[in-house]
């Protein structure tokens, strides 16, 4: 975008803006503006379901995920898609699977995958699952969760 004013007086004759940042004399501000998408996306745990009250994730508990993909940029992002290929170690719950847009393309077993399709500039969506534990994790592969 390109802009110039004009000056007027009584007594002088016209002068046009200028714009400061270039060493160039009477040119016009140009301001570049391009569209660019930018996405985020956070994924938080909680355990949803204690089925042995230690108040610990253990075999039986169910972990309930949700993930928040938010469009930042000053345009869409399109074509947008979540995949989580879950841990050995649990197994989806079953019906669980659920998004604020879009469609579930894949929802069994280990494995999650939603097509959200386009999330407009400034705008969020949502996915959330629940996963049970079906073994205990050696330490190294041990999560951090926070009791809901």
């Amino acid at each position: 975008m390109s802009n110039q004013g004009g000056v007027t007086s009584s007594e002088l004759p016209t002068i046009s803006t200028n714009d400061p940042t270039t060493q160039a004399i009477d040119d016009a501000t140009v301001t570049a503006v391009t569209a660019a998408a930018a996405l985020g996306a956070d994924q938080a745990v909680t355990l949803a379901n204690d089925a042995d009250n230690n108040g610990f994730p253990s075999p039986g508990d169910t972990l309930l995920y949700l993930v928040t993909l938010a469009s930042s940029g000053n345009s869409a992002a399109s074509g947008v898609a979540f995949n989580d290929a879950l841990d050995a170690n649990t197994t989806l719950g079953l019906g669980s699977l659920q998004t604020s847009q879009g469609m579930i393309t894949v929802g069994a077993g280990g494995a999650v995958q939603v097509g959200l399709g386009t999330i407009p500039g400034g705008a969020s969506a949502t996915i959330s699952f629940r996963a049970v534990i079906k073994t205990l994790c050696r330490a190294a592969s041990s999560v951090s969760v926070t009791k809901g």
